[in-house]
C-alpha cells in the first residue's frame, strides 16, 4: 500500500449483483484497512481505503490490464478478388469481455512495408482483394477493446503477405481467366496442343508421386 501516490497493487473484483459495493475484509496492512470495493457509474473500480482510528476515507486505484491481441494472422487465397479473413486471440487479464475491436488493412510495396498505406473503408476482420494490388503486400491490424474497465489495448498487426500478381486461375498470366488459361494449364509438353503426350505426361506426374 502506497500513502502517498495514491495507489496500490490489489485485484480488480467484480461487484455484487444489484450493489455498487463488495465487502473485502482484509487484514489491516499497517495503520490502514481495505473496508469495501466501490464501482463508478462509468464502471470502474476503486478500493474504499480507512485508518484504524476511523480518520478521513482514502481512495485507491486499482490495478486493470488493458486487453490484448496476439497470434494475429491472415487466412484466405492471396489472388484479386478472394476474401481474406483476419484472425487474432483476444485476451483481458481480470476477464473482461471484448467489446467491439478495431480492425485495419494496409497494402505495402514489399514485405518490410514501404510505403504502407491504410486501405480506405476496410475495417472490419476480412477483406476482398482488388485488383490493384496485384503484386503488394497486405497486412491485417487489431487494436483489442474490451467491454469493461480498461478498454483499449495496444494495436497488433500480422506479418506482411505477398498478394499474387495474377489471377486465380490466370495461367497464361495475361490478367485474364478465359478457356486459353486450361489449355495451357495442361499443355505439359508446350505442343499447343492437349493430347494423349501430355495425358502420359500428366499421369506419370501423379503415379510418381503416388510412389
Amino acid at each position: 500500500m502506497n500513502d502517498s501516490t495514491g495507489s496500490t497493487s490489489v485485484l480488480k473484483m467484480a461487484k455484487t449483483a444489484g450493489s455498487d459495493w463488495e465487502t473485502i475484509l482484509l487484514e489491516t496492512e499497517l495503520d490502514l484497512r481495505i473496508v469495501a470495493l466501490a464501482v463508478s457509474t462509468t464502471g470502474k473500480p476503486y478500493i474504499v481505503v480507512t485508518s484504524q482510528s476511523g480518520a478521513a476515507v482514502k481512495y485507491y486505484s486499482t490495478v486493470d490490464s488493458a486487453p490484448t491481441a496476439g497470434n494475429v494472422d491472415i487466412t484466405g487465397k492471396f489472388y484479386a478478388g478472394q476474401t481474406l479473413s483476419g484472425t487474432y486471440t483476444y485476451a483481458d487479464a481480470e476477464g473482461a469481455a471484448q467489446g467491439a475491436s478495431l480492425f485495419k488493412w494496409e497494402v505495402a510495396d514489399n514485405a518490410n512495408g514501404t510505403n504502407a498505406t491504410a486501405i480506405a473503408g476496410a475495417t472490419s476482420d476480412s477483406y476482398v482483394l482488388e485488383a490493384t494490388q496485384k503484386g503488394k503486400y497486405i497486412r491485417f491490424e487489431v487494436t483489442p477493446v474490451a467491454a469493461t474497465g480498461t478498454t483499449t489495448g495496444v494495436p497488433a498487426a500480422s506479418e506482411w503477405k505477398a498478394v499474387s500478381s495474377l489471377s486465380r486461375g490466370d495461367a497464361t498470366g495475361d490478367g485474364l481467366v478465359t478457356p486459353a488459361d486450361q489449355l495451357y494449364a495442361l499443355d505439359m509438353d508446350n505442343s499447343g496442343t492437349v493430347d494423349a503426350q501430355d495425358a502420359q505426361i500428366i499421369l506419370s506426374l501423379y503415379v510418381g508421386n503416388a510412389g
